[in-house]
C-alpha cells in the first residue's frame, strides 16, 4: 500500500487497482443491454398481454369442457399460474402431474408458466392446443381413477416438510 501512497515526496508511484467489483462489469454491461432491449421492444407490455391471453383462452377451454372448477389459470398476466384441483375442488398433485405429463406429450414443458419475449402467436397457439389435449385426459381422470392415468410418480412440491 505504501508504493501507491501519495504521502511520500519524490517517490515513484504505483497505480493500485481494487477489483472488488471488477468481475461484475460484464454482468452490468449485460444488464444495461437487456434494459435497452426491453425498452426498444416493449417487452413488458408484450409479456403481460401474452400471459393474459394464455390465461383467458385456457380458462375458456376448461369452461367449454365444464371443468373450470378443477382447472384454471389465475394471477397477473405477467406471471400466471395454473391451478389443478381434484373432483372435490381440492388442490391436487396427482392432477397437476397428469396435466404436466399430458403437456409433455405435446412437447410443451410447463411445470410453471415462464413467459419470455420470444413467445408469440405460434407458441401461444401450440400451447393452447396442448392444453386442450391435456384437459381432455384431465377430464377423464376426474370421472374415474386418476392414478390409472399416471405414467410415473406423482410430482412433489419443492418446499415440503418430508420427502
Amino acid at each position: 500500500m505504501e508504493l501507491g501512497s501519495i504521502t511520500k515526496k519524490n517517490q515513484e508511484r504505483v497505480f493500485l487497482l481494487s477489483t472488488t467489483h471488477g468481475a461484475e462489469m460484464s454482468s452490468l454491461g449485460a444488464f444495461v443491454e437487456t434494459v435497452k432491449f426491453i425498452k426498444k421492444n416493449n417487452t413488458i407490455k408484450k409479456n403481460w398481454k401474452y400471459g393474459s391471453d394464455l390465461s383467458s383462452k385456457a380458462n375458456q377451454i376448461a369452461k367449454d369442457m365444464k371443468i373450470n372448477d378443477n382447472f384454471y389459470f389465475s394471477g397477473p398476466g405477467c406471471s400466471p399460474i395454473f391451478n389443478c384441483k381434484d373432483e372435490n375442488s381440492q388442490n391436487s398433485m396427482i392432477f397437476r402431474t397428469i396435466f404436466i405429463q399430458e403437456m409433455l406429450k405435446s412437447k410443451i414443458f410447463i411445470p410453471w408458466v415462464a413467459i419470455c419475449h420470444r413467445h408469440g402467436e405460434k407458441e401461444l397457439n401450440k400451447t393452447l392446443i396442448g392444453i386442450e389435449k391435456a384437459l381432455a385426459v384431465y377430464k377423464k381422470a376426474l370421472n374415474g381413477n386418476p392414478k390409472k392415468f399416471l405414467l410415473g410418480d406423482v410430482i412433489k412440491p419443492v418446499f415440503r416438510k418430508f420427502n
